[in-house]
C-alpha cells in the first residue's frame, strides 16, 4: 500500500509539471488572471481595504468559476494533465479567503483542491501532494508553497484563538433572512484588527455573499441519502453537466424559503464586542450586543437573531450548550397516602374580583374568576380556572337598513355583553423548564346578538422557572372552535348576512415575576393574527400587592384588547382584590405543603393563560337556489341570405349570481351548422328564404335549468341568377389580335370568368351585371362565366374564341442578276414572316424545303428559268413569289 502511494506521488511530481510545457491549457489562462488580480489589486492590511479587497475576491471567484466549468467537461486524462493548475488556482483562492477571514470560501477551496488530489492519487498524504503541486510556482515574487504554509498557519492560529459560534437567522414574513442583518465591531478605534476584519467580512457576506448558497454545505447528507455525491462546486456554481444535482440545489433552496426555515451558519468569532442591527436603518445605540472573550470563557455557543416584522430592530438571544441545574433541590418524599391526598386537595386556589373602565366606551366593566391548581406529583400539575366578565365594547352596528352595505361604512355602536371562559390542562415541569397545555372554551353573549356563541382555543406555553425570580416564557394559541354564527339578517329569498365570531391566533410572552417584597407582576402580552383587520397587539399586566389580611391581596391592572378586538384598539384600567394564594414566584415562602417542604420550590407552578381573543365578522351566505332566467334576444327579420347571424343570450342571468352554462338548439327551419352553441353568443349563416327558430336553455353551477327562451330568424327570398348573354366578338381572330367578351346577368351579386383575374360585381343598388372584358388569347379558348346570387346559387354560360395563325408573308424574293451566261451561277435571296414551311421550285418542278430566309443561294440555270418561292403557315395557308432568270449563249 505504501509503495503504491509512493509511486503515485512520484508520478504526480514528474508528469504533471511536464504537461504544462507542451501546450498552455484553458486552466492556465484562468490561473494567470487570478494570479494577476491577487498580485496587482489585493491590498494589505486586509481589514483596512476590506470592501475593495472583497470586490477583487469576487472577480477572482468569477474567474475560478469559469475554470471549474471547463474542468467539469475534461476527460480523465485531461483532468490528470491539468491537475497542477486547478490545485494551484484553488489554493490561491483559499489564501485570499483566509486573508479576508472568509471562512466558508477558505474551506470551500481547500476542500475542492483536496478532493481533486484524492481523486487522482487515492487517499495518499493529501497535504504533501498539495505542497508538491505548488512547488515551482511563484505568487508575488514568493513561492506559492511558502505562501500556503504561512497563510494557512496564520489563519488556523486565528481560528484557534477565537470562539466557534453558531449564528441562527430566523425568517421574517417580509424580510430576507440574511440580507437585512448587519454586524460591526462595537468601537472601531478600540477593536482589534482581527475583530474589525471578522465583523467587516461577515457583514459583506451577509449583504452580498460570493458563495451563493453557502448554507447548503450543512445539508449535503440529505443529498447523499438520494444517491447524489454532492461536491462544493455542485452547490456553488451548479455544474450544468449534472442536471440532477442542479435540480437538488434548486429544490433545497426553494424548500428552505417556502418553509421559512432558519438559516444557521458556523463562524469563528475573535475576541471583541459586536453589534447586530438592521442594515438600512441608522443605529440608535440600542441594537443588541455580544461580547466574546475566549480566555475568560465569555461568549455564547449559539446566537439566535430575529428581525422584527417592522424591520427596525434585531432581537438577539444567546444560548450555551452547558446547562446547570439548581444545586439546592432536595429529594421528594414519596409517601403514597399523602401523594394520593394531593389529587383532591388543590395546591393553590384563588378568587379574583375586579372593576374597571373601558377607555373607549367609558363604561363600567367587571369580572370574577376562580382558579385551582393541583400538583399531582413533583413534575405534573393540573390547572383549572373559570372567569365571568361583563363589559362594554364598541363595534360596527350589526343592524343595517341598506342590504350589502360594507361594515366599514356603518356607524360605530356601543354594546354590552357578558362572557364566560373556562380553562383546563396539565402543567409539566423538568428542572427549570415548564411546559403547559390548556384547552379554553369561551361563551360570548351580547344584547344585540340573536344568541350567544362558543369559542375554543388550544394554549401551549414554554416557561423558564426560577426559584427566586418567578417564571416567564412564550405561549402560542390556536383556534379550534372558531366561527359560531350569532346573528342573521335576511336580504332576500336566499341571501343572508351572517355575523359570526372569529378566534384570533396569538403568540406572545406570559410571566409571573417577583418585584418588591411579596408582591409580584403577572400577565401576558401577545401578537394577534387578524386576517381581516390590521394586525394587533393584546395583553394584560396585573400587579398583585402583598396580602393585607389573611390571603387577601389588592390588585390593579391594565388591559389592552383583552378579549374582543374591535375596529379600534381599546384600553381598560381596573382595580380589585385576590383571595387566596396562586403559585407566586416563590411558592415555598408562601405555602408549605404537608408532603414536602421543598415541593413548592421545585414542582410545577400555575401559568398565566390569556383570554380567548376574537373579532366579529360578517359574510353574505346563500341558503337555497333560484332558477336562472334565459333570454335568447330579439327576433330578426328581413335578413339577406348568406349573412352570418349572431344569437345573443348575454341578457340571461342568475338571480343568485351563479355562473351559467348555455345550450342553444334549433327548433325549425333548414338545418344549419350552429357554431359556439354552448356560449352566450352562437352564430350561423342563413339560407335563402328561410324561417328559423332557436331555443336557449341556461343552467347554473348547481344544475338548475331555466325555462326555454325562443328566438325567430326570417331571411329574404333570393332569385336564381340568370345569364342574359355571354358571347365573344369576334368569335375568330388571328394570333396577336384581341376580342371582346360581352356579358349580362340578372339576380347576381358577382360574376366569375375563367381567365379573368377578378370577380365582377354589380353597381350599388342593383342585381344586374352588364359589361365587357377585352381578352387576347394565344390559342383557341373557351371562356366559362359563372353568375352567383347571395346564397351561391349559380348559372353558367360559355363563349369560344378561335385563334388562327397569322397569314404568311414573303417580304422579298430576288436574284442578283436577271440574265446569266450559260454555265454561270446566280444568287437567290428571300425573307419571309409567319411561315411554318418555305419551299423553292424551278419551272414548277419539285419543291425543295428551304429556310424561311436565306441571303445567298447559288443556282446554275441551264436555260431560262422561273423560280417559285412558296411560304405556308400552320394551317397551310400559302403565298408565293416568282423570279425569272434568262440565259444568254453569248
Amino acid at each position: 500500500m505504501v509503495k503504491k502511494y509512493f509511486l503515485s506521488l512520484v508520478l504526480f511530481c514528474l508528469i504533471v509539471p511536464c504537461a504544462g510545457i507542451i501546450e498552455a491549457s484553458p486552466l492556465d489562462v484562468h490561473l494567470d488572471k487570478i494570479r494577476d488580480l491577487f498580485e496587482n489589486q489585493f491590498k494589505a492590511p486586509a481589514y483596512s481595504y476590506l470592501p475593495a479587497n472583497y470586490q477583487v475576491l469576487r472577480k477572482m471567484q468569477q474567474e475560478c468559476d469559469a475554470a471549474d466549468m471547463d474542468y467539469a467537461h475534461f476527460t480523465v486524462s485531461e483532468a490528470q494533465v491539468d491537475l497542477n493548475s486547478t490545485v494551484r488556482m484553488h489554493i490561491i483562492m483559499a489564501l485570499a479567503g483566509a486573508m479576508l477571514a472568509y471562512e466558508d470560501l477558505y474551506e470551500y477551496h481547500i476542500e475542492i483542491a483536496s478532493r481533486r488530489i484524492r481523486r487522482a492519487f487515492g487517499n495518499s498524504n493529501t497535504q504533501n501532494a498539495i505542497q508538491a503541486s505548488l512547488q515551482g510556482y511563484a505568487l508575488g515574487g514568493k513561492p506559492l508553497d511558502q505562501w500556503y504554509s504561512q497563510i494557512v498557519g496564520d489563519y488556523e492560529d486565528y481560528r484557534s484563538k477565537g470562539k466557534r459560534v453558531e449564528l441562527i437567522f430566523n425568517r421574517s414574513s417580509r424580510l430576507l433572512p440574511l440580507h437585512s442583518f448587519s454586524i460591526k465591531a462595537a468601537t472601531l478605534s478600540d477593536a482589534s484588527p482581527s475583530a474589525q476584519l471578522f465583523a467587516g467580512s461577515l457583514d459583506l457576506q451577509l449583504n452580498d455573499p460570493i458563495i451563493k448558497y453557502w448554507y447548503l454545505k450543512d445539508y449535503t447528507d440529505d443529498a447523499r441519502q438520494l444517491g447524489l455525491e454532492i461536491e462544493p462546486t455542485d452547490y456553488f456554481i451548479q455544474d450544468p453537466a449534472d442536471a440532477e444535482k442542479a435540480q437538488w440545489v434548486d429544490d433545497k433552496v426553494s424548500q428552505m424559503f417556502l418553509n421559512k426555515n432558519p438559516i444557521a451558519i458556523f463562524v469563528v468569532v475573535p475576541n471583541g464586542e459586536y453589534h447586530f442591527s438592521p442594515r438600512y436603518l441608522p443605529a440608535d445605540g440600542t441594537e443588541p450586543k455580544i461580547k466574546v472573550d475566549t480566555p475568560a470563557g465569555v461568549g455564547p455557543d449559539r446566537i439566535f437573531l430575529t428581525m422584527l416584522e417592522s424591520g427596525t430592530r434585531v432581537e438577539l438571544r444567546t444560548e450555551s450548550k452547558a446547562f446547570t441545574g439548581d444545586p439546592h433541590l432536595l429529594p421528594v418524599n414519596n409517601d403514597e397516602s399523602q401523594a394520593a391526598a394531593r389529587w383532591f386537595i388543590p395546591t393553590w386556589k384563588k378568587s379574583d374580583f375586579r372593576l374597571g373602565a373601558n377607555e373607549r366606551t367609558r363604561g363600567l366593566e367587571g369580572s370574577a374568576s376562580a382558579s385551582m391548581f393541583h400538583r399531582l406529583n413533583q413534575g405534573i400539575g393540573l390547572q383549572t380556572q373559570a372567569d365571568l366578565a361583563f363589559r362594554s365594547n364598541t363595534d360596527y352596528e350589526d343592524r343595517s337598513a341598506t342590504p350589502f352595505q360594507p361594515r366599514q361604512e356603518r356607524p360605530l355602536a356601543k354594546f354590552s355583553g357578558a362572557d364566560f371562559q373556562f380553562d383546563v390542562g396539565p402543567v409539566v415541569r423538568y428542572r427549570h423548564f415548564q411546559f403547559a397545555f390548556m384547552e379554553s372554551l369561551r361563551y360570548v353573549g351580547r344584547e344585540s346578538f340573536d344568541h350567544g356563541g362558543v369559542l375554543g382555543q388550544s394554549f401551549l406555553s414554554f416557561n423558564y422557572v426560577s426559584s427566586r425570580r418567578g417564571h416567564a416564557g412564550v405561549y402560542f394559541t390556536r383556534a379550534n372552535a372558531s366561527t359560531p354564527v350569532v346573528k342573521t339578517l335576511q336580504f332576500d329569498q336566499v341571501l343572508f348576512e351572517e355575523t359570526y365570531l372569529k378566534v384570533l391566533d396569538q403568540i406572545g410572552v406570559n410571566f409571573q415575576l417577583n418585584v418588591i417584597g411579596k408582591s409580584y407582576v403577572e400577565g401576558a402580552l401577545g401578537y394577534l393574527n387578524s386576517t381581516s383587520r390590521t394586525t394587533r397587539m393584546g395583553g394584560v399586566i396585573r400587579h398583585v400587592l402583598p396580602p393585607l389580611w389573611n390571603k387577601i391581596s389588592p390588585t390593579y391592572e391594565i388591559g389592552f384588547n383583552e378579549s374582543f378586538v374591535g375596529p379600534k384598539d381599546s384600553w381598560r384600567v381596573g382595580f380589585g382584590f385576590r383571595v387566596g394564594l396562586w403559585g407566586s414566584p416563590s411558592p415555598a415562602e408562601q405555602e408549605t405543603l404537608a408532603t414536602s417542604a421543598s415541593l413548592g420550590a421545585s414542582g410545577p407552578v400555575p401559568v398565566f393563560v390569556p383570554r380567548v381573543r376574537y373579532e366579529t365578522r360578517t359574510r353574505v351566505v346563500r341558503r337555497g337556489n333560484r332558477s336562472p332566467s334565459a333570454d335568447a334576444g330579439s327576433d330578426q327579420t328581413g335578413i339577406r341570405p348568406g349573412t352570418r347571424i349572431v344569437l345573443n343570450g348575454t341578457r340571461s342571468f342568475d338571480p343568485d349570481g351563479d355562473s351559467l352554462n348555455y345550450d342553444w338548439s334549433q327548433l325549425s327551419g333548414e338545418p344549419v351548422v350552429l357554431e359556439n352553441r354552448n356560449t352566450a353568443t352562437a352564430n350561423f349563416i342563413v339560407g335563402n328564404g328561410q324561417a328559423y327558430s332557436f331555443q336557449l336553455i341556461v343552467t347554473d353551477i348547481h344544475g338548475l335549468r331555466s325555462s326555454p327562451a325562443v328566438v325567430s330568424i326570417r331571411t329574404l327570398k333570393q332569385d336564381v341568377p340568370i345569364i342574359v348573354t355571354f358571347r365573344a366578338e369576334p368569335q375568330e381572330i388571328r394570333s396577336g389580335q384581341s376580342a371582346v367578351l360581352v356579358y349580362e346577368a340578372r339576380n347576381a351579386v358577382r360574376l366569375r370568368i375563367t381567365g379573368v383575374s377578378h370577380d365582377i360585381l354589380p353597381a350599388a343598388g342593383t342585381d344586374t351585371i352588364k359589361g365587357t372584358e377585352t381578352v387576347q388569347p394565344d390559342t383557341t379558348i373557351t371562356y366559362t362565366m359563372t353568375a352567383y346570387n347571395a346564397v351561391d346559387d349559380t348559372a353558367v354560360a360559355v363563349a369560344t374564341i378561335v385563334v388562327k395563325p397569322s397569314l404568311p408573308v414573303i417580304a422579298s424574293f430576288t436574284a442578283d442578276r436577271s440574265v446569266v451566261r450559260a454555265g454561270e451561277t446566280l444568287n437567290l435571296s428571300w425573307n419571309t414572316a409567319n411561315a411554318a414551311r418555305v419551299t423553292l421550285s424551278a419551272n414548277a418542278g419539285a419543291e425543295q424545303v428551304v429556310p424561311s430566309s436565306e441571303s445567298m443561294r447559288t443556282e446554275t440555270p441551264a436555260g431560262a428559268t422561273t423560280y417559285t418561292l412558296k411560304a405556308c403557315n400552320s394551317i397551310q395557308e400559302c403565298v408565293s413569289a416568282i423570279v425569272t432568270v434568262g440565259v444568254s449563249i453569248f
